[in-house]
């Protein structure tokens, strides 16, 4: 059998921590098995991702470039009698057939 490793952290930390492990199909074994593999290869702590906050981003020249490159390879054309109808109307149930 393998040897038991504990530590500590905040409950709430655990409790949403083993949430997540749950959706994944995870489990706190492999979470920590996980990171000892990632320090004995990388011989240093994982760092915190920093993610941009929430709201309107630019995009560099590129990034706009395949952005509409790609909008327009997926771009389905809209047929002719929908010409003049508005978005609720499409989706009222008395405009279908």
């Amino acid at each position: 059998m393998d040897p038991v490793v504990t530590g500590r952290v905040p409950e709430a930390v655990r409790d949403r921590g083993n949430a997540v492990l749950k959706e994944i199909g995870s489990s706190p074994s492999e979470l920590i098995n996980a990171a000892y593999d990632y320090v004995i290869r990388e011989r240093r702590l994982p760092k915190a991702v920093d993610l941009p906050d929430a709201g309107a981003r630019t995009l560099t020249e590129a990034q706009a470039a395949e952005l509409l490159s790609f909008m327009k390879r997926v771009r389905v054309e809209v047929p002719s009698e929908w010409d003049g109808v508005t978005f609720d109307e499409l989706f009222d149930p008395g405009m279908r057939s």
